[in-house]
């Protein structure tokens, strides 16, 4: 049996952007993820509970004692016997109970500001009851229940009046009911053994060990007040950002390799990786096969196909197949509105025909871009070297730039909306720009990338804005941000 404690002071920004994450998308990522081990915070790496305070403190029940984590550093306090703890509840005044084997009381604070465990049952009182296996929070006090079946009534912090059997009973009736917790368009549901299963609209995903997870077999999970679900296992503690406008794809979910390029077509999302191409399915990655090789380069030429350049060809992308079109190591592609495209290969500049005939434009090494200026190519080597190849019967090819452009930025992205995505040379440092001024909202969300080298960059008309690299690829929900839907409000120090 499992339990979900849940923050009913969740605020109504926070529920607005969990009904943002499924909106305008078939795919999405799995939240960010931490996990805690033994080593880290320094005791037994079973735990059997979890829950938070008002301030956010995160309280774990381990088989040593009760763990609490402020954000910083890892305490302990041992019961009088030194026993495991099993359950931690805070009730609606804030009161954080706490119960084990043959252990039930309620923290406080002593003169000096630590938190003691002020125990009513422990192992140097005569009243052993067993293991606490349920706390309830009930009015101004709790409901508890024990091992032995036996249940009681805290209405204060002396008095624990026993109850009747089969109200005791209905207290675990209560604990079967809260297996499921639903906000907005999210669920959680714990799988027993088998991970935290997500639940966004027709979509789902389940986190287990494989996506980082110390251990499938959860016990309880619970949110505190600053967007965060941590959970206990049998092997650690774990935390997720949720909800966040940031979720990512990795090798987990199936995604492998570094990320050089990002498409869609319709709804579904493509990247193109040093091992082949992949298609986004709901938060799962599924291989395009056939193309196994590294694909550098996802062009749209409408809304239902892509062109995709890759290290064993050019190839014809829409969601009900794959056509081939060349051989060779295709770097860079470019296309024309009667279907005529224009590639860079390793030994040249070819025009390829929409049957896949295709003929030498200009004998030019390595252009790994290449787009269509007027009736004219400009194509960029791996070198540095910019070329203008003006197009006709007889191509003429004129170098304009032979220089190592060491401050050049790798990418100059520029989405639907106007803005520009730039990067410096090593695609590091990544900044927004809106009518050539800093976007101030936005660059304040992408801080955490600004050292990350960056291989790709998309953003579809329901402002979903995907970045590759080699950490996989991360998903930012930017409605949810230009739209206000994200909580803005500052943190505050409690002491």
């Amino acid at each position: 049996m499992k339990r979900i404690h849940f923050n009913l002071r969740l605020n109504a920004a926070v529920i607005l952007l969990l009904l943002s994450l499924t909106a305008g998308a078939k795919g999405f990522g799995v939240p960010f993820l931490k996990s805690f081990s033994a080593k880290e915070y320094n005791a037994h790496n079973r735990n059997f509970d979890v829950s938070c305070d008002l301030y956010g403190t995160l309280y774990v029940a381990n088989f040593e004692g009760l763990l609490y984590y402020d954000g910083s550093s890892w305490r302990k306090i041992h019961t009088p016997g030194i026993n495991r703890v099993t359950r931690v509840i805070r009730s609606k005044n804030g009161r954080m109970w706490v119960g084990g084997y043959n252990v039930f009381g309620f923290l406080e604070p002593n003169k000096r500001g630590e938190l003691e465990l002020h125990t009513l049952v422990s192992d140097s009182k005569t009243n052993r009851f067993g293991e606490v296996d349920l706390i309830i929070p009930y009015g101004e006090g709790a409901l508890v229940h024990t091992s032995n079946g036996k249940g009681y009534e805290m209405k204060d912090t002396i008095n624990m009046t026993p109850i009747s059997k089969e109200r005791a009973n209905r207290i675990l009736e209560v604990l079967d009911s809260a297996n499921n917790i639903r906000v907005g368009n999210v669920m959680l549901s714990i799988k027993e053994n088998n991970g935290l299963e997500l639940h966004r609209g027709n979509l789902s995903y389940l986190l287990r060990e494989e996506d980082g997870l110390p251990s499938s077999s959860i016990g309880f999970i619970s949110y505190n007040h600053s967007d965060l679900v941590w959970g206990s296992t049998d092997r650690g503690v774990f935390s997720l950002d949720l909800p966040s406008p940031y979720s990512i794809l990795s090798e987990a979910q199936g995604l492998k390799g570094e990320v050089y390029a990002i498409g869609m077509i319709e709804e579904t999302v493509y990247f193109g990786t040093m091992h082949g191409l992949f298609r986004l399915d709901g938060c799962t990655l599924k291989h395009i096969e056939g193309i196994d090789l590294a694909c550098w380069q996802l062009l749209p030429i409408d809304d239902n196909t892509l062109l995709a350049a890759t290290a064993s060809g050019l190839y014809r992308i829409t969601n009900a197949g794959v056509t081939k079109l060349t051989d060779g190591n295709t770097l860079s592609v470019c296309s024309k509105k009667d279907g005529v495209c224009y590639v860079g290969e390793m030994d040249g500049v070819y025009r390829v025909m929409p049957n896949g005939n295709r003929s030498l434009v200009a004998k030019i090494e390595k252009c790994t871009k290449i787009a269509l200026k007027n009736n004219s190519l400009q194509a960029e080597t791996v070198y540095g070297a910019v070329w203008s190849i003006t197009l006709g019967n007889k191509p003429q090819a004129k170098m304009m730039i032979n220089t190592e452009r060491n401050n050049y930025p790798k990418f100059n992205f520029t989405d639907i909306y106007g803005r520009q995505w730039i990067t410096d040379a090593e695609g590091r440092g990544l900044k927004v720009l809106k009518n050539n001024k800093p976007d101030i909202l936005l660059e304040k969300w992408i801080v955490p990338l600004e050292n990350e080298a960056i291989g790709a960059i998309y953003v579809d008309a329901n402002e979903n804005l995907w970045i590759g690299g080699n950490f996989g690829a991360i998903h930012c929900d930017l409605n949810a941000i230009v739209t206000n839907k994200v909580s803005t409000s500052k943190d505050k120090v409690y002491i």
